[in-house]
């Protein structure tokens, strides 16, 4: 979400989020709020939509987010998942919109589909070896009760930038 004000200059940005009582798809929610007001810039509520985290409301969301003039659309979707970004994506890509000179779009898993898709995809990555080896801690907490009940445990990510926002480019003639 930083990437896009910082280096990209954009202040219009929307969320593609999960099920609204999931528990990833409300922290990612309070963290797109947190970042923007922590910029200044407006949340538009508008422009917050609950997912499935899933590739099948591509074209529900792409229709809602920018099916109205060009200049009503915000200038990047920030989605939950890698799923719901290829399908915001794939859609764009048939109705001509192009990512990222019209709108830029950016993911979170760092899936493998998020390379093959077109324009590879700017995401976040979270070691699955990382979170492996916390469950594994938290296990032997709880075994050996060094543990502490209700605990939140926090795992590094790393941004990954790729064409869907602008950093990379690719030239297909």
């Amino acid at each position: 979400i930083a990437h896009f004000i910082e280096k990209h200059n954009m202040t219009r940005l929307a969320l593609v989020n999960g099920p609204e009582f999931h528990q990833d798809a409300i922290a990612r929610g309070e963290c797109f709020r947190r970042t923007l007001e922590k910029y200044g810039l407006t949340v538009h509520e508008e422009w917050i939509i609950n997912g499935t985290f899933w590739f099948d409301r591509g074209k529900e969301h792409v229709d809602r987010l920018l099916g109205g003039p060009r200049e009503t659309w915000p200038e990047a979707i920030v989605c939950a998942n890698d799923y719901m970004a290829v399908a915001i994506c794939d859609e764009c890509f048939e109705r001509g919109i192009r990512i990222p000179e019209d709108v830029a779009v950016s993911g979170f898993d760092n899936l493998p589909e998020s390379m093959s898709c077109y324009p590879p995809l700017t995401t976040v990555d979270i070691s699955a070896s990382a979170i492996v080896n916390k469950c594994f801690d938290i296990l032997c907490s709880v075994h050996d009760e060094s543990g502490e009940a209700g605990t939140e445990y926090l795992i590094p990510a790393r941004d990954i930038y790729r064409c869907s926002c602008g950093c990379e480019s690719i030239d297909i003639k």
